[in-house]
């Protein structure tokens, strides 16, 4: 078997990052007009996978937008970051999709649960060590974790 040389391998690196942006571009435009009205109007998201479902495509669309707008080789690092993120976050559709239970989408909104956990459980730990600081009513994150940290362990077990 012979490897062949790509036609368009000495075309300069301007034209190769022109072409991904301009394909990059098409994309979000399909997904804006044609994905987003369906997801929105005629998906009903009362069920937990379908309402991670959405929720990662928004991601997804969320990281794409941003792509979009970086269109010269200064970018080069953060679009490997946000074409890593949208690997990601395609895994974890597909996972999704072809997940027959409900348990996968439980965890999924567990993750999400837990982290917003250890975001007020860190905001209280803060003001209770360093009391120099203004103590705003921390009444209803200290509420939250006593309460969703038991529930949230159950799921994820």
């Amino acid at each position: 078997m012979t490897i062949k040389k790509n036609d368009y391998s000495d075309l300069p690196i301007d034209i190769h990052i022109k072409a991904f942006c301009d394909a990059n571009k098409a994309a979000l435009e399909f997904a804006k007009e044609k994905i987003i009205p369906i997801l929105f109007t005629q998906i009903q998201l009362q069920e937990k996978r379908e309402s991670a479902i959405a929720g990662l495509y928004c991601r997804m669309y969320a990281l794409m937008s941003s792509l979009v707008l970086m269109r010269t080789p200064i970018h080069f690092q953060t679009t490997a970051s946000i074409a890593r993120s949208l690997f990601e976050l395609m895994l974890d559709l597909k996972i999704l999709a072809n997940d027959k239970t409900t348990k996968l989408a439980e965890k999924f909104e567990a993750f999400t649960i837990i982290e917003k956990y250890y975001v007020a459980r860190n905001i209280i730990s803060f003001y209770d060590t360093n009391p120099k600081y203004p103590k705003p009513n921390l009444s209803p994150m200290q509420d939250f974790t006593k309460k969703t940290l038991k529930k949230t362990l159950i799921i994820l077990l």
